[in-house]
Protein backbone atom coordinates (compact mmCIF):
# COMPACT_ATOMS: atom_id res chain seq x y z
CA UNK A 1 0.00 0.00 0.00
CA UNK A 2 1.33 3.60 -0.90
CA UNK A 3 2.31 5.63 1.78
CA UNK A 4 -0.05 8.45 1.11
CA UNK A 5 -3.08 6.57 1.55
CA UNK A 6 -4.71 6.09 4.84
CA UNK A 7 -5.32 3.00 6.10
CA UNK A 8 -8.80 3.54 6.47
CA UNK A 9 -9.30 4.32 3.02
CA UNK A 10 -7.08 2.66 0.82
CA UNK A 11 -10.00 0.63 -0.28
CA UNK A 12 -11.73 3.72 -1.56
CA UNK A 13 -8.94 5.03 -3.24
CA UNK A 14 -9.00 8.27 -0.81
CA UNK A 15 -5.65 9.70 -0.14
CA UNK A 16 -4.00 12.11 2.17
CA UNK A 17 -3.82 14.54 -0.46
CA UNK A 18 -7.01 14.37 -1.19
CA UNK A 19 -8.50 14.80 2.38
CA UNK A 20 -5.70 17.43 2.80
CA UNK A 21 -7.67 19.43 -0.23
CA UNK A 22 -10.93 18.81 0.93
CA UNK A 23 -9.52 20.40 4.68
CA UNK A 24 -8.58 23.47 2.87
CA UNK A 25 -11.65 23.60 0.75
CA UNK A 26 -13.22 23.71 4.42
CA UNK A 27 -11.28 25.80 5.87
CA UNK A 28 -11.57 28.73 2.95
CA UNK A 29 -15.08 28.37 3.16
CA UNK A 30 -15.30 29.08 6.77
CA UNK A 31 -13.13 31.90 6.39
CA UNK A 32 -15.47 33.67 3.45
CA UNK A 33 -18.05 32.96 6.28
CA UNK A 34 -16.41 34.75 9.02
CA UNK A 35 -14.99 37.54 6.14
CA UNK A 36 -18.44 37.85 5.05
CA UNK A 37 -20.19 37.66 8.79
CA UNK A 38 -18.07 40.70 9.18
CA UNK A 39 -18.46 42.50 6.32
CA UNK A 40 -22.51 42.45 7.24
CA UNK A 41 -21.84 43.93 10.68
CA UNK A 42 -19.59 46.35 9.03
CA UNK A 43 -22.13 47.21 6.85
CA UNK A 44 -24.95 47.32 9.08
CA UNK A 45 -23.79 49.77 11.17
CA UNK A 46 -22.60 51.67 8.32
CA UNK A 47 -26.22 52.00 7.45
CA UNK A 48 -26.93 52.69 11.09
CA UNK A 49 -24.49 55.65 11.38
CA UNK A 50 -25.66 56.84 7.93
CA UNK A 51 -29.26 57.22 8.43
CA UNK A 52 -31.51 59.04 11.08
CA UNK A 53 -34.60 60.49 11.53
CA UNK A 54 -34.90 64.31 12.63
CA UNK A 55 -37.97 65.68 13.67
CA UNK A 56 -38.02 69.34 11.35
CA UNK A 57 -41.29 70.42 12.81
CA UNK A 58 -44.92 69.33 13.23
CA UNK A 59 -47.33 69.03 10.07
CA UNK A 60 -49.86 71.54 11.48
CA UNK A 61 -46.92 74.03 11.06
CA UNK A 62 -46.92 73.69 7.53
CA UNK A 63 -50.46 74.30 5.74
CA UNK A 64 -50.49 72.52 1.99
CA UNK A 65 -48.67 74.77 -0.84
CA UNK A 66 -46.37 75.91 1.87
CA UNK A 67 -42.83 75.45 3.19
CA UNK A 68 -40.75 75.10 6.49
CA UNK A 69 -37.00 76.27 6.10
CA UNK A 70 -34.87 74.96 9.09
CA UNK A 71 -31.05 74.18 9.99
CA UNK A 72 -30.21 71.04 10.29
CA UNK A 73 -26.38 69.75 11.50
CA UNK A 74 -25.55 72.75 9.36
CA UNK A 75 -27.09 72.13 6.68
CA UNK A 76 -30.58 74.57 5.82
CA UNK A 77 -33.30 71.97 4.63
CA UNK A 78 -36.37 73.23 2.94
CA UNK A 79 -39.72 70.97 4.03
CA UNK A 80 -42.52 71.04 1.76
CA UNK A 81 -46.35 70.20 2.18
CA UNK A 82 -48.14 69.67 -1.55
CA UNK A 83 -51.47 67.99 -0.95
CA UNK A 84 -50.84 66.89 2.50
CA UNK A 85 -47.49 64.77 1.11
CA UNK A 86 -44.19 66.01 2.67
CA UNK A 87 -40.93 66.51 0.92
CA UNK A 88 -37.66 67.77 1.82
CA UNK A 89 -34.31 69.11 -0.50
CA UNK A 90 -31.69 70.88 0.37
CA UNK A 91 -32.12 74.81 0.27
CA UNK A 92 -29.01 75.28 -1.91
CA UNK A 93 -29.48 76.12 -5.60
CA UNK A 94 -27.00 73.92 -7.52
CA UNK A 95 -26.50 76.79 -9.71
CA UNK A 96 -24.94 79.51 -7.68
CA UNK A 97 -25.45 78.45 -4.27
CA UNK A 98 -28.68 80.43 -3.30
CA UNK A 99 -31.52 79.34 -1.69
CA UNK A 100 -34.20 77.91 -4.04
CA UNK A 101 -36.79 77.39 -1.31
CA UNK A 102 -37.73 80.82 -1.65
CA UNK A 103 -38.60 80.42 -5.33
CA UNK A 104 -42.49 79.94 -6.40
CA UNK A 105 -43.52 76.45 -5.47
CA UNK A 106 -45.70 75.17 -8.52
CA UNK A 107 -46.63 71.52 -7.89
CA UNK A 108 -44.07 69.59 -7.74
CA UNK A 109 -41.77 72.05 -8.77
CA UNK A 110 -39.66 74.54 -7.27
CA UNK A 111 -38.07 77.71 -9.06
CA UNK A 112 -35.10 79.09 -8.00
CA UNK A 113 -35.58 83.20 -7.17
CA UNK A 114 -32.45 83.89 -8.66
CA UNK A 115 -31.85 82.71 -11.89
CA UNK A 116 -35.15 80.44 -12.75
CA UNK A 117 -33.40 77.02 -12.53
CA UNK A 118 -35.58 75.06 -11.75
CA UNK A 119 -36.31 71.04 -9.25
CA UNK A 120 -38.56 68.64 -8.65
CA UNK A 121 -39.25 68.90 -4.99
CA UNK A 122 -39.58 64.82 -4.65
CA UNK A 123 -36.21 63.96 -5.70
CA UNK A 124 -34.55 67.02 -6.06
CA UNK A 125 -34.14 66.23 -10.22
CA UNK A 126 -32.91 69.50 -12.38
CA UNK A 127 -35.75 69.92 -14.56
CA UNK A 128 -34.75 73.34 -16.57
CA UNK A 129 -31.41 75.24 -16.98
CA UNK A 130 -28.98 76.90 -15.59
CA UNK A 131 -28.83 74.22 -13.32
CA UNK A 132 -27.19 70.57 -14.78
CA UNK A 133 -26.98 69.09 -10.73
CA UNK A 134 -30.04 67.97 -8.76
CA UNK A 135 -30.64 69.35 -4.89
CA UNK A 136 -30.10 66.81 -2.18
CA UNK A 137 -33.04 65.51 -1.12
CA UNK A 138 -34.46 64.10 2.06
CA UNK A 139 -37.02 61.37 2.68
CA UNK A 140 -40.35 62.63 5.29
CA UNK A 141 -42.69 61.29 7.02
CA UNK A 142 -45.16 61.94 9.31
CA UNK A 143 -45.59 60.45 13.18
CA UNK A 144 -48.31 61.42 14.81
CA UNK A 145 -47.97 65.13 14.42
CA UNK A 146 -44.43 64.93 13.82
CA UNK A 147 -42.45 65.45 10.66
CA UNK A 148 -39.29 63.68 9.68
CA UNK A 149 -36.83 63.41 7.81
CA UNK A 150 -33.99 60.60 6.95
CA UNK A 151 -30.64 62.29 7.14
CA UNK A 152 -27.66 60.52 5.46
Amino acid sequence: MPRWVSPGAAGRGIGLASKSRQFAQFRRGLTGVAIFSENLSKFRRKIERMSKSVKVGQASEIPPGERKIIEVDGAWIAVFNVGGKYHAIEDVCTHDDGPVAEGELDGYEIECPRHGARFDIRDGKVLSFPAITPVRSFTAHVEGDDILIEMA
